[in-house]
C-alpha cells in the first residue's frame, strides 16, 4: 500500500540522515582536536615557531636589537585583533612590539604606542617557522628567543610574556 511504502521510504531517509550526521559530528570532532592542538602534527613538522633558547632569525626590516615582542597575525583572525592591545600594554616601554601581518594590515586595527606594524610579512613567518596566527615570540636583549607559542587568548599571550619577565628598562608595574 501507499502508506507502507511512504513509511518505509521515511525510515530509510532517517537512517541515511543518521549516518550523515554521525559523519559530520566525527569531522567536527577532528577539527576541534586540530584547533586545540590535540591532533598530531604531520611527520617532520613541529608545533611551529622558533624553539626557546635559539638565536632569533634575522629578517630584513625587522629590528630586534635590545629585544622585542613579535606578534604574528592575520587580517582575518579575530583573536589576533583581540590579543594585540593586551600584548602592547604588557610588553612595556622597554620592549617594542612588532605586529607581523601575513597580508595587508586591517584598517580596523588602531595604532598603539610602541607597536610597529609590518604588512605582507610572509618572509618573517617563514624565517621564524610560524604556521598559525596569533603566534607570539619574545626575543631578549641578546637576540635569543625567550618565549614562543600560540597566543589565541589574552591569558595565553600574557602567560608567554610573564615567562620572559620584565625588561631591563624597568617594568615593575606589570
Amino acid at each position: 500500500t501507499l502508506t507502507a511504502t511512504l513509511l518505509l521510504v521515511t525510515w530509510m531517509a532517517l537512517i541515511v540522515l543518521g549516518f550523515a550526521l554521525a559523519g559530520l559530528l566525527s569531522r567536527v570532532h577532528r577539527l576541534e582536536q586540530q584547533v586545540a592542538g590535540a591532533a598530531p602534527a604531520p611527520a617532520g613538522a613541529g608545533a611551529g615557531g622558533p624553539p626557546v633558547g635559539v638565536t632569533a632569525p634575522s629578517v630584513p626590516g625587522l629590528d630586534l636589537e635590545g629585544g622585542a615582542v613579535l606578534l604574528f597575525a592575520d587580517r582575518e583572525c579575530g583573536s589576533c585583533r583581540r590579543v594585540l592591545p593586551a600584548v602592547a600594554a604588557a610588553a612595556g616601554p622597554g620592549r617594542p612590539v612588532h605586529v607581523l601581518w601575513s597580508g595587508p594590515r586591517p584598517t580596523t586595527v588602531d595604532d598603539a604606542t610602541g607597536v610597529v606594524h609590518h604588512e605582507e610579512a610572509g618572509a618573517a613567518f617563514a624565517a621564524f617557522g610560524v604556521r598559525a596566527a596569533p603566534w607570539l615570540v619574545a626575543v631578549d636583549a641578546a637576540g635569543t628567543t625567550a618565549a614562543s607559542g600560540a597566543a589565541g587568548s589574552e591569558d595565553r599571550a600574557l602567560a608567554l610574556l610573564d615567562a620572559v619577565g620584565p625588561t631591563d628598562a624597568g617594568e615593575a608595574d606589570r
